[in-house]
């Protein structure tokens, strides 16, 4: 699904706070009422004040007492490929979507340059650079990878990446071995996932503002994410504002740091933004 089809089609949607950023704090919901509970889709449940799960299954209450209370982060991305295509809101000039299978060139603390000539390929090099300031992927050279971007903007601008481990390429094993891993994943202005991420995110609302109506989005309201692993059975639910630590066991066992940079609407008829994220990964089992 297109990132324009899932902001027309949305239905109503530990570490501790400071990762980069403010919280401004407004009033406690506590752990009362209902929500949703994690799940890959299903239908729609609302509950009462205590947390209301958009589009996630029956409803159950929240984990944890979390707090309301908004956060200004972002996740940004600049992104310059071989063909000269540029993504990223407020740098490139390019929307839609982009796959590219390559191999790690070069790396920075939070940038790396990716060579998409195939191995088994008489070619010049073609170099693609990817910038994530802030973000400080674990990367190692020479590894394969395959690279999904994201850029859509209907009216403000949302943007997306994943970056998952290749272990052939071209007819060659990647060089530094493993299956196909999550490396990274990220996003801002919306929650939506790709097709192919091995997770999935459910927003939980913490009914932080009874009775505030909305103009046909989702519901004014704060939330925390709820971050799903299906073939694992393994979640992690994270306020605004805050990273916590998650653990894959069966599928790709790693290590991820999960950070809940913004999750809220305001009510606004135009405000579908502000949402975004990162996992970055830490280690492999």
């Amino acid at each position: 699904m297109s990132l324009r089809a899932g902001f027309l089609g949305l239905a109503a949607i530990v570490i501790a706070v400071g990762c980069g950023g403010s919280v401004e704090t407004t009033n406690d919901p506590g752990a009362s009422g209902s929500g949703g509970a994690a799940g890959a889709g299903g239908s729609s449940g609302k509950g009462g004040t205590g947390g209301v799960v958009i589009d996630a299954g029956p409803d159950v209450k929240p984990d944890a007492p979390f707090k309301c209370g908004k956060t200004s982060e972002h996740f940004t991305m600049n992104a310059s490929l071989y063909d000269g295509r540029t993504f990223g809101c407020g740098f490139g000039k390019d929307t839609g979507s982009v796959q590219l299978k390559g191999r790690i060139e070069s790396t920075t603390a939070d940038s790396f340059t990716l060579d998409s000539c195939p191995p088994d390929m008489d070619c010049m090099p073609m170099y693609s650079t990817i910038s994530i300031p802030g973000s400080y992927p674990l990367l190692l050279g020479g590894g394969f990878v395959t690279l999904y971007l994201e850029v859509d903007q209907p009216w403000g601008c949302a943007q997306r990446m994943l970056l998952m481990s290749l272990p052939i390429w071209g007819g060659e094993p990647n060089p530094n071995g493993g299956g196909t891993s999550m490396i990274f994943a990220g996003a801002d202005g919306t929650y939506e996932t790709f097709p192919d991420s091995p997770f999935q995110i459910n927003p939980i609302g913490l009914g932080c503002y009874p009775g505030a109506g909305s103009c046909g989005g989702e519901p004014t309201d704060d939330y925390v994410l709820r971050f799903v692993h299906p073939s694992d059975a393994t979640e992690v639910t994270v306020a605004m504002g805050e990273m916590q630590s998650w653990m894959w066991s069966n599928e790709q066992p790693g290590y991820w740091a999960v950070h809940n940079l913004r999750s809220y609407s305001s009510g606004a008829c135009d405000d579908y933004w502000n949402w975004a994220y990162r996992i970055t990964m830490q280690g492999i089992k």
